[in-house]
């Protein structure tokens, strides 16, 4: 059965209060323009939208609720993650690795597979830099 924006609104905080993730980072639902934003059409299809900074905005297609919130979280981790302490004396390589650590680590306070996927794509943005 497909969730309204309000189920999917109320999804969203609880599964951010798990992790104490700053409101400010939460996307907007169906209204308020924000940085990122969920949208479900009226045909019941989620997107998950990202406005960029010039303008640019993209429409980012999910196959279900799972999907979106794998999507969402992944943005939410990453901002917590680069609010962190980072440590002292760490070169840009090594700083990217560690962020990423702590954004999956994160994200598996979620959910094990979204953490799962995240690690995979991570391993591949690393292996090419």
């Amino acid at each position: 059965m497909k969730k309204n924006i309000d189920e999917i609104k109320k999804i969203t905080e609880t599964l951010a209060e798990k992790i104490n993730a700053p409101k400010g980072l939460l996307p907007s639902f169906g209204g308020l323009l924000k940085e990122t934003e969920i949208v479900l059409d009226e045909n019941g299809h989620l997107y998950f939208v990202t406005h960029g900074d010039k303008g640019g905005t993209e429409y980012h297609i999910c196959l279900d609720e799972d999907d979106l919130l794998h999507k969402v979280f992944c943005g939410i981790t990453l901002g917590m993650a680069y609010s962190l302490p980072k440590p002292k004396d760490i070169e840009q390589l090594e700083f990217r690795k560690w962020l990423f650590i702590k954004q999956e680590e994160l994200l598996g306070r979620l959910n094990l597979e979204w953490m799962k996927k995240l690690q995979k794509y991570n391993a591949g943005l690393l292996k090419y830099r």
